[in-house]
């Protein structure tokens, strides 16, 4: 995500972007467990998983796409124990009706029942309403043409923009 929202919010902190283009929560998970992130000490860890697990939720469910988010925090804050971890609930695609977009919504919902957040260090991001209109239709202007990735100024603009305020609380309560 080393965009311009990003330079513009976080230019004056270290980070690290261990995500790759198409990953699904199992292709962190073996990074986080192979080495990814071997030497690391955070102090806060954004965790930004589960898009990709949609393409599979026929197969695997909803549920399992949820726990493979649930794993991926657990994973982090065992690896981290001192950091502070920021789950962001899996953003809005495609339109209402499409599968995508309907078991993205199903597994935010099984994520809200794996309560994330009932460990005191993860907090929960949840950019769901920020991101579409009250019909449920994605905003204009957030989306690239292809109603999945975010558009450099509008939707990376917004979530930099939300996340920054909450990395910024958990730095100082250290």
């Amino acid at each position: 995500m080393l965009n311009q929202a990003w330079k513009k919010h976080f230019a004056n902190y270290k980070t690290i972007n261990i995500g790759i283009g198409g990953d699904k929560a199992q292709n962190v998970l073996w990074r986080l467990d192979h080495g990814g992130v071997e030497g690391l000490q955070p102090k806060v860890v954004i965790v930004m998983i589960g898009n990709n697990n949609m393409f599979f939720t026929p197969e695997t469910g909803i549920e399992a796409a949820a726990k493979g988010v649930q794993m991926c925090v657990a994973n982090v804050s065992d690896k981290f124990p001192l950091a502070e971890v920021i789950a962001v609930k899996i953003l809005p695609a495609h339109a209402p009706g499409n599968r995508f977009y309907e078991d993205i919504k199903k597994t935010n919902l099984a994520l809200d029942a794996l309560k994330l957040d009932s460990d005191p260090k993860v907090k929960v991001l949840d950019l769901w309403n920020d991101m579409v209109n009250a019909d449920g239709t994605l905003k204009q202007g957030l989306f690239t043409p292809d109603n999945i990735h975010l558009s450099q100024t509008g939707g990376y603009e917004l979530y930099a923009s939300k996340l920054k305020p909450l990395v910024e609380s958990l730095l100082t309560k250290r």
